[in-house]
C-alpha cells in the first residue's frame, strides 16, 4: 500500500506534487509514517485551502511553489491552523535557514531522497509526541493544584520524574 493510499485511509489531505514519487517510496511499508500527516503542494492556493479545510500534526510545505512560496502560505496562517510540525522541502539550500526562521522540524532538499524524507517524518512526529505530553504534563498540573495546593504540584513532579 503507498503512502497516499495510507494516508487516504486514515482522512488525511494529500495532494499531488513532482515530489509524490518519493513520497510514496518514503512511506512504503512503514506505517510509522502515515496517519497525521501531510499536505504537499505545488500551488498556494491549494495549499492554503488544504489548510484551511484541515490543520494535520504534520505538514510537508514544498516551499519553491509555481505561484509562490510555501513560506508565505506558512506565514499567513493563525497560530490554530499552524501544524504542529512542518518539513520544508526545497530545491534551493538557502531555503533551509528560512525553515528553521519559521521553526520548521526539518528540512529537506528536493529532488527528494525517500530515506530522508521518512527520517524528517520520523523526527517530526516525535517532535508532536513530545509536545502532547508536555500539554498533558501541563494539564494535569493544572488539575492537581486545583485540587490541593503544594501537595498537589509534589505529586505532579513526582509522576512526571518517574
Amino acid at each position: 500500500m503507498t503512502f497516499r493510499q495510507r494516508a487516504a485511509e486514515h482522512g488525511e489531505i494529500l495532494a499531488e506534487d513532482e515530489h509524490q514519487p518519493a513520497i510514496d517510496r518514503a512511506g512504503a511499508g512503514d506505517h510509522a509514517v502515515a496517519g497525521d500527516v501531510v499536505l504537499v503542494h505545488a500551488e498556494v492556493g491549494a495549499a492554503r485551502a488544504a489548510l484551511q479545510a484541515s490543520v494535520p500534526d504534520v505538514a510537508v510545505v514544498y516551499t519553491a511553489m509555481t505561484d509562490g512560496s510555501g513560506f508565505d502560505v506558512l506565514a499567513a496562517l493563525p497560530s490554530h491552523q499552524r501544524p504542529a510540525a512542518v518539513v520544508c522541502v526545497s530545491p534551493h539550500e538557502a531555503d533551509a535557514v528560512r525553515a528553521f526562521e519559521i521553526r520548521a522540524t526539518d528540512f529537506v532538499m528536493a529532488p527528494v531522497d525517500p530515506a530522508r524524507l521518512r527520517a524528517a517524518l520520523v523526527r517530526a512526529r516525535n517532535h508532536v509526541r513530545q509536545l502532547a505530553v508536555l500539554r498533558t504534563a501541563d494539564e494535569l498540573q493544572r488539575l492537581l493544584a486545583a485540587q490541593g495546593g503544594d501537595d498537589a504540584h509534589d505529586a505532579a513532579g513526582a509522576l512526571l520524574a518517574a
